[in-house]
């Protein structure tokens, strides 16, 4: 209200001017006396057109409902108001008779003018509103980024990562429940670009807490694999689904554009066809059917201020500092040196293949990327060279530890059967593997030999072992705020 009284003043003061000009440019000696007259016209009535001005404006709504109307409709509500503000404006010179007489004339040119001042301030307004909204949709230039949270970072990737962003001088921040332990980070706990936050990521309350000040989230933490998806399903369910929505709806609330996504090529499930980012999914596990659902949901969430990344690993293989031998090459390798043998049930089934430091590196390298090549984009991580039948893969092992020997059994009651192209990321990000099969093989034959790892059936090297274990099943207990919503979730 304050600015229309403003604008009526504003309007009713540049009729005087106007009429004043035009009056002296034709007879200049009036001037001294109609200064006078105007002056004291305007001081003594001003006030009765900004009382009528802003009293019909407030009859018309104008303050409250009016605002929600079409924007035609509004403006042919505030002409309305002003006309009937100047209308009875001039005709109150008739019956306030102490108040001065102010010229037809003026009252006019005050109609013109406080009526276009208001209706365009309001314009000016809605333009300013919608130019600014516009802007906010629009691509932004790359901020810099320098404070990234890890989520699920003490893991089998996830402590590789960490070791890359801080090479590159990174300020990283780890949230992990440390659920196989903190082996794997224990050396960074003194590095100073290093912050660690021991909490469960389906806690809202530390999920907020770890936003603050970053600038990208790499999503790593899910409960990996089929086998260790499938011990509880809701337990799954809360922390590779619901978790990872909570945790981007939280992003786009801070305001994080960059949000690394790590995914998984069992999404394509089984097929004899070469797949890439474009084809069909047909998920054969719960542990591929989260990962969908939570590609979707990141997809859906997506706009210019949320750009997330996602990534399709492959099967990974080779050392990290939290070692795995739950998967195929790692598992038949150290079969293959400690007991001589390398069983392979099946073996016609494809599998792409990827090390664990190279799929590290991909993170970084979709982080590192200007942000208009990888906004909403899905990446498969690994190379067209490294797709084997897992049979290929008992043949290659035999070769490097020839003392093995190879025994083929019957079928395997794993379903998944996938060829995937790498072409995007070579293409995108000039993504190309470091190590092939051959160089993990060799590794972990290396460590095995020298007892850098010790019995490999320990559960802490295997997911479902460790999830099955007695002593952690509390870990499948943890209650969390927001357990109801699995059902809305899966619909």
């Amino acid at each position: 209200m304050l600015v229309d009284a403003i604008l009526i003043n504003s309007g009713l003061l540049l009729a005087f001017v106007v009429r004043y000009i035009t009056i002296v440019l034709h007879e200049p000696h009036l001037a001294e006396r109609l200064i006078l007259d105007y002056r004291n016209q305007f001081l003594s009535t001003s006030w009765l057109l900004t009382s009528l001005g802003l009293g019909l404006l407030w009859m018309f709504g104008v303050y409250h409902h009016v605002r929600s109307y079409a924007r035609r409709f509004k403006i042919i509500t505030l002409l309305q108001a002003t006309t009937l503000a100047h209308l009875a404006y001039g005709f109150s010179f008739f019956f306030l008779r102490f108040l001065p007489f102010v010229p037809r004339g003026v009252v006019v040119l005050s109609w013109v003018f406080s009526s276009g001042l208001i209706i365009g301030i309001r314009i000016a307004r809605n333009v300013v509103l919608a130019v600014d909204a516009l802007e906010r949709q629009m691509p932004k230039a790359d901020q810099p980024i320098k404070h990234v949270l890890v989520i699920g970072g003490a893991g089998y990737i996830g402590s590789l990562v960490l070791r890359r962003l801080l090479n590159q001088g990174y300020h990283v921040r780890l949230v992990d429940s440390l659920m196989y332990g903190d082996g794997a980070i224990r050396e960074l706990y003194n590095h100073p670009q290093f912050e660690f936050v021991h909490g469960d990521m389906r806690h809202i309350e530390t999920v907020v807490r770890s936003l603050v000040g970053m600038d990208a989230v790499i999503h790593l933490g899910a409960i990996v694999g089929d086998p260790a998806c499938a011990i509880d399903a809701d337990f799954s369910t809360e922390i590779n689904l619901i978790a990872t929505r909570m945790l981007a709806e939280a992003c786009k609330g801070y305001g994080i554009r960059r949000f690394i996504f790590a995914s998984t090529c069992s999404v394509y499930g089984a097929s004899d066809e070469l797949l890439d980012e474009r084809s069909a999914l047909n998920p054969v596990s719960l542990y591929a059917q989260t990962k969908i659902d939570s590609e979707t949901i990141l997809l859906g969430l997506a706009d210019q201020q949320f750009a997330p990344t996602i990534l399709r690993f492959s099967t990974i293989y080779g050392l990290s500092p939290r070692p795995r031998f739950d998967l195929v090459v790692n598992l038949l390798t150290a079969k293959a040196v400690r007991e001589g043998k390398i069983t392979v049930f099946g073996g016609d089934q494809w599998r792409p293949f990827v090390h664990a430091d190279d799929a590290a590196r991909a993170v970084v390298m979709s982080l590192n990327a200007p942000l208009a090549s990888v906004r909403g984009e899905i990446f498969n991580v690994g190379s067209d060279a490294q797709n084997y039948t897992i049979s290929a893969i008992g043949e290659l092992i035999g070769q490097l530890i020839p003392e093995a020997e190879l025994v083929l059994q019957g079928s395997d009651v794993d379903k998944r059967n996938y060829r995937v192209s790498f072409a995007k990321i070579a293409k995108v990000l000039n993504f190309s593997p470091q190590y092939t099969v051959e160089d993990g093989v060799r590794e972990i034959e290396a460590a095995l030999r020298k007892g850098t790892i010790g019995d490999y059936y320990d559960p802490a090297y295997n997911n479902h072992k460790f999830l099955t274990n007695v002593d952690n099943a509390p870990l499948l207990r943890l209650e969390t705020p927001w357990v109801n919503q699995r059902e809305s979730i899966k619909q």
